[in-house]
């Protein structure tokens, strides 16, 4: 977690510990200014997402920790935040909590006629992710003639890269899994099917 000042590396020694502890990552630390006002806030996440009673959770943690202390000598108001729910995956932190869930992927450019994938999260490592396409969700995404044209393109693209490598295209794409090599994905989001 990359820090700022000395008021957010302070507040991260003194509180990271304890919200792990209670089963939450502290994602990032926030001092800033407004105006006359101070502002101190906590932004966390965890699998499964972050409500209300979550931020009022870690906000009872870290608040008698930070009163214990003289870190800050005048007065702040203190926030607990949630990632959000469009914050991309950005650290080997966030991808690995996120496996096996279902994500969106952007690319640079364009596969099987396609730029946004969507698929549950596989493997994550040195920049590549791999996921196993959800058909059901691209479907949604792309419409039925979209999908139906991207399904075909799919076909011929992996029996042209099969024909490359000498591996055997797969007849059934029912399981596909893609890896997308680090420069050619430009965001991973969190999928939410509302």
């Amino acid at each position: 977690m990359r820090t700022k000042n000395k008021y957010e590396e302070q507040a991260v020694t003194l509180c990271a510990a304890a919200v792990a502890a209670a089963g939450y990552e502290l994602l990032e630390v926030n001092y800033r200014r407004e105006g006359q006002e101070k502002y101190l806030t906590f932004i966390i996440d965890r699998r499964g997402g972050i409500g209300i009673e979550d931020c009022e959770t870690v906000n009872n943690i870290v608040e008698p920790l930070l009163d214990a202390t003289d870190i800050f000598s005048e007065a702040y108001n203190l926030e607990v935040s949630s990632a959000g729910l469009d914050r991309p995956l950005q650290t080997e932190a966030d991808f690995k909590r996120y496996y096996d869930s279902p994500i969106i992927l952007s690319t640079y450019k364009k596969f099987a006629d396609c730029k946004q994938f969507i698929g549950c999260l596989q493997a994550y490592a040195d920049g590549a992710v791999t996921l196993l396409l959800d058909f059901a969700a691209m479907e949604k995404l792309l419409g039925r003639k979209a999908f139906k044209s991207f399904r075909q393109n799919l076909q011929t693209e992996m029996a042209a890269v099969a024909a490359e490598t000498e591996i055997a295209a797969e007849a059934d794409l029912a399981d596909v899994s893609l890896t997308f090599a680090p420069n050619e994905w430009s965001s991973v989001k969190r999928y939410y099917e509302f």
